[in-house]
């Protein structure tokens, strides 16, 4: 398998949006109006904290697979405001009071595309949105949250190559609740270079308490329950899985610093092991469970 087109590929297109809190302003404007781009920005806000679970649990060691998060932490990205997106259709009503660019409600349909010079390679490709539809849980509280269905495709192209990514999403929603959040994530992605292919599989919700409300997707406190799994192939006779519990695990600047996370990981082989995990501060984890080895967290095989 091209791993390295994978990983390249994944590492660029997840750095198509700006990272960090949910946006505001963006390419378009408040109102009745509405730009693809904005939306961009606004799923790749909303999957942060997603991608930040996985990087601090696989830089502990669990067999989180990093490669096939949405979105990247510490990635430059990539301006939104070079895409090209005339041939996107919007439907509903895109009334966005709030000016957060996630509308009441719109469904979205068609191609974006884009270009990226820098490195040692440059790469064009899109963002396709198939009847992704975008909901704003409040449309007169900007951090309200967003809730989100469809499916969306990236494909890009270099001169090493070619890599197309579907993420299909039953279910993105993370609402605002009081003084935090409740999340609930289930979906599919798909890689396909020009040899192999590789799926990934995720189902999890729970809550998340931001220790500074104002930027949701920072620091904070979370707690949940799912599982998420790469799929049979590429000399995984069965596929892998991991079911988890995380509880009350804080991510902090330096990574995570408290809370407790059970895991059962189901091998290609059939087999299964469990993985305890309590942390007492930054670097500092005591670990249990029947696992004598614990995965590379970047294998997808």
């Amino acid at each position: 398998m091209k791993k390295w087109l994978i990983f390249v590929g994944l590492a660029l297109l997840t750095a198509l949006v700006a990272c960090g809190g949910q946006p505001s302003g963006g390419n378009g404007g408040g109102g009745g109006s509405l730009d693809p781009r904005d939306v961009a920005a606004a799923l790749g806000s909303a999957g942060e904290q997603t991608n930040r679970l996985a990087q601090s649990l696989s830089g502990a060691g669990v067999p989180v697979p990093v490669v096939a998060m949405p979105f990247s932490s510490g990635v430059a990205p990539l301006d939104t405001s070079t895409w090209n997106c005339d041939a996107v259709t919007a439907s509903g009503d895109l009334t966005d009071a709030d000016g957060d660019n996630i509308p009441v409600s719109a469904t979205l349909n068609g191609r974006c595309t884009w270009s990226y010079n820098g490195g040692e390679e440059s790469f064009h490709g899109y963002w396709e949105y198939d009847n992704l539809k975008v909901e704003d849980p409040s449309d007169t509280d900007p951090a309200a949250g967003i809730k989100a269905s469809g499916k969306i495709t990236w494909g890009f192209t270099s001169e090493s190559g070619s890599l197309t990514m579907t993420w299909t999403i039953e279910k993105h929603d993370f609402v605002k609740q009081g003084s935090g959040f409740n999340f609930a994530y289930k979906g599919t992605w798909e890689a396909n270079t020009d040899e192999e292919s590789f799926s990934f599989n995720y189902d999890y919700s729970g809550t998340l308490t931001p220790d500074d409300m104002e930027d949701p997707w920072g620091n904070g406190t979370m707690s949940a329950t799912g599982s998420f799994g790469v799929g049979p192939g590429n000399g995984c006779t069965n596929g892998w899985s991991v079911e988890f519990t995380l509880t009350n695990v804080h991510f902090a600047t330096c990574g995570v610093d408290g809370g407790s996370a059970d895991f059962t990981f189901n091998d290609c082989e059939g087999g299964s092991c469990t993985i305890t995990i309590a942390w007492h501060g930054c670097s500092d984890a005591t670990y249990g469970g029947t696992c004598m080895e614990l995965p590379t967290s970047q294998e997808i095989h």
